[in-house]
C-alpha cells in the first residue's frame, strides 16, 4: 500500500511539473507581448505626434495672422489652446480672419477624429496590460525571480516615451 501511494505522489507531482511552461515558451511569449506593446506604444505616439502637429499649425499660424492690437489675454488662448470649443467661445473668435475661424474649426474635427483612435487604441492597451498580467501570474506560479526579469522587460515599454522615437 506504501508504494503505490507512492507512485501516486510521484505522478502527481511529475504531472504538475510537465504542466508547467518551460523557460523557451515563456520567452517566446514574452517576445510576442514585448513586440505587441511595442507596437501599441508606437501607434500612441503616432496619434500624440499628429494630434500635436495639428494645434501646433493652428499656434503658428494664430500667431502670424492675429492683429498686433488683438487682445492680449485672447491672443494667448488663441494661440496656446489646443481646444477648438474653448477658442470659438471667445467673442472675438469672430473677428479673427475667416481663413484661421476655418483652420480652427478644422482643427478641431481633425482633434475629435484623433480622440477617438486614441480611445479605440486605449481599449487595446487596457486589453493588452490584461495579457500581460496574466503572463506575469503563470510566471509567479513557476518563478518568482523570472517574474522579476519578465516585468522589468516589460515595463520598459510603458517607460518609453514619445519624445524618444
Amino acid at each position: 500500500m506504501k508504494d503505490f501511494l507512492f507512485y501516486c505522489i510521484a505522478w502527481i507531482i511529475l504531472s504538475l511539473g510537465a504542466c508547467q511552461p518551460d523557460k523557451a515558451s515563456l520567452e517566446a511569449e514574452i517576445e510576442q507581448l514585448i513586440t505587441e506593446g511595442t507596437v501599441y506604444q508606437d501607434q500612441y505616439c503616432a496619434l500624440k505626434h499628429r494630434t500635436d502637429s495639428v494645434w501646433n499649425i493652428v499656434a503658428v499660424a494664430m500667431e502670424k495672422g492675429l492683429p498686433p492690437n488683438f487682445a492680449p489675454t485672447d491672443r494667448s488662448v488663441f494661440i496656446n489652446s489646443r481646444n477648438a470649443d474653448h477658442i470659438t467661445m471667445f467673442k472675438s473668435f469672430k473677428m479673427i480672419d475667416t481663413s484661421l475661424q476655418t483652420l480652427v474649426m478644422d482643427a478641431g474635427k481633425k482633434d475629435i477624429e484623433l480622440a477617438n483612435q486614441v480611445r479605440a487604441l486605449q481599449t487595446k492597451m487596457d486589453a493588452f496590460e490584461n495579457k500581460k498580467l496574466t503572463f506575469l501570474k503563470k510566471v509567479t506560479a513557476t518563478d518568482t525571480q523570472a517574474k522579476k526579469e519578465f516585468q522589468e522587460r516589460l515595463n520598459i515599454i510603458s517607460a518609453t516615451s514619445c519624445a524618444s522615437h
